[in-house]
């Protein structure tokens, strides 16, 4: 199988950059996804019922590692479409982005 993408991939840049679309395409669903579950961590932290009977540090802890998780994700993955966009697209002004 790798085979095959790599020798319909190396046949013509065309075929590279519609494959490099589709993958920015994805990326960015990723990246929606991963800002969606930020915010909804953030809000959970927000709303954290310290007051509780039994406030559990470890209910808390467990929303802040999920956020720093997150976070990590969405810096790696802005740099790679960011890193994408600009060897397709950017270095050659052709206008193809997303």
């Amino acid at each position: 199988m790798k085979k095959l993408f790599r020798s319909v991939l190396s046949a013509k840049r065309k075929y590279r950059g519609f494959v490099v679309g589709a993958s920015l395409w994805l990326l960015r669903i990723v990246r929606d996804v991963e800002e969606e579950e930020i915010n909804r961590v953030a809000c959970e932290m927000r709303d954290y019922d310290w007051e509780s009977d039994s406030p559990s540090p470890d209910g808390y802890e467990a929303l802040e590692e999920e956020d720093a998780r997150c976070d990590c994700a969405l810096g790696f993955i802005g740099c790679a479409i960011d890193d994408l966009d600009f060897a397709y697209w950017g270095a050659y002004g052709n206008g193809n982005e997303c």
